[in-house]
């Protein structure tokens, strides 16, 4: 319910109350000048009558007729008034009647135009939900045929697909194998062209299989160069330069035995005076010692140029990792060997720590660090070559 029914409502509700208090109002008004005019006569009907004479009597009429015109003229007076007042209640009824209306029917215009307005928001409202609607069934319709060319595309096309992504596998396992000597990827790349070719489930396919599986043996036969492994020993080994001992920079004394020998054999021992003799002769060869080498004395080196034989050295093992690490084959031998046959030829043979980077470059200088590689490419040629190639590409074998 609106405000201007719920006024109107109000309105009607209270308008009988109105119209019955004024009544009311009237008729005890009327009542109350009623009783005053009555009081009045009783009071004077109640007065004691006079004595009873002839000239009295005709006075006492008089009298009487004079109380009883008075008394209707005061009723006629009351009664006057009170359809007066009444007329008036009336008449503040009629036009508090009449503003009611006024305001009943601006209420109900204020209604309709409200009505109206809302009818018409309403109805923008609905012309724009439709013509989005509208637009979204267009989109929707375009969507689903765009959908179903598509599915139609990827359902004629799904073998063309699958064949291009294995001759491209088998491309990618030829190239890393030749260029970088990959073998882990080389395997990889075919072991995924087998699995595509798996889901083709064709018997065609299978010469093309075969090929595969031969040339995923061949890689697998390949021996494996733990190049990181031999990368890290190099790196120890250049660490490990500086702590050589250089050759000729100490002084290595020869043998200490003296010229005599040493001591005589038992069988050699004579009479008591002659081994007397030998223990005079002895206690004089503790006054001189000599010494004998069979190889001649090398120079002392000076500081700076140990500083360079180690710098060489170091630069010779760290010239082999690099080359490990680039699989160049001729080059890290080429360094190694150098390396190598520095540190026997300038440091001391003698001491372990020479001895054991020796024997660690031999061990690096034995192992191939380009062990020879299959060929790859006849499961490719195999792959062009089969029928179902030519069909499933359109007839464009290129």
């Amino acid at each position: 319910m609106t405000d201007s029914e719920r006024k109107e409502h109000e309105t009607d509700a209270s308008t009988p109350t109105a119209e019955a208090e004024a009544t009311g109002e009237a008729v005890a008004e009327t009542a109350d000048e009623t009783t005053q005019a009555t009081g009045t006569g009783q009071d004077a009907a109640a007065l004691p009558p006079p004595q009873a004479t002839g000239s009295g009597q005709a006075r006492g009429k008089s009298v009487l007729a004079v109380i009883a015109l008075l008394v209707a003229l005061l009723a006629c007076g009351g009664t006057f008034l009170v359809w007066q007042k009444l007329g008036e209640r009336l008449e503040r009824f009629a036009s508090a009647q009449v503003s009611l209306d006024a305001a009943l029917v601006a209420a109900q215009e204020r209604v309709a135009a409200f009505d109206a307005e809302v009818e018409k928001r309403f109805d923008a409202h609905a012309l724009q939900l439709a013509e989005q609607d509208a637009a979204l069934g267009r989109q929707r319709e375009l969507a689903e045929q765009t959908y179903q060319a598509l599915r139609e595309e990827v359902g004629q096309d799904r073998n063309r697909w699958i064949v291009a992504e294995i001759e491209y596998l088998m491309r990618i396992a030829a190239h890393r194998l030749a260029l970088a000597g990959d073998v882990t990827a080389a395997v990889a790349a075919l072991q995924t062209a087998d699995a595509r070719l798996h889901d083709l489930a064709d018997s065609a396919w299978l010469g093309v299989r075969e090929r595969v599986a031969d040339e995923i043996a061949a890689l697998r036969a390949v021996p494996r160069v733990d190049v990181e492994g031999m990368a890290l020993s190099l790196r120890s080994l250049a660490k490990r330069a500086e702590t050589l001992p250089v050759l000729g920079a100490r002084y290595s004394a020869g043998d200490p035995r003296g010229v005599s020998g040493g001591e005589p054999a038992e069988g050699e021992r004579g009479e008591s005076w002659r081994e007397a003799l030998d223990v005079a002769w002895r206690e004089v060869k503790q006054l001189v010692e000599v010494r004998r080498n069979d190889q001649p004395v090398e120079p002392m080196l000076a500081p700076e140029l140990e500083y360079f034989l180690y710098q060489n050295l170091r630069l010779q093992l760290d010239a082999a990792r690099l080359a490990l690490l680039r699989g160049e084959a001729p080059l890290y031998a080429e360094s190694l060997r150098s390396a190598r046959d520095w540190a026997a030829t300038y440091f001391d043979q003698e001491h372990a720590s020479t001895q054991a980077m020796v024997a660690e470059l031999d061990r690096l200088l034995k192992t191939d660090i380009a062990p020879p590689l299959p060929e790859l490419g006849e499961a490719l040629r195999e792959l062009r070559a089969t029928p179902a190639y030519r069909k499933a590409r359109g007839g464009d074998a290129s």
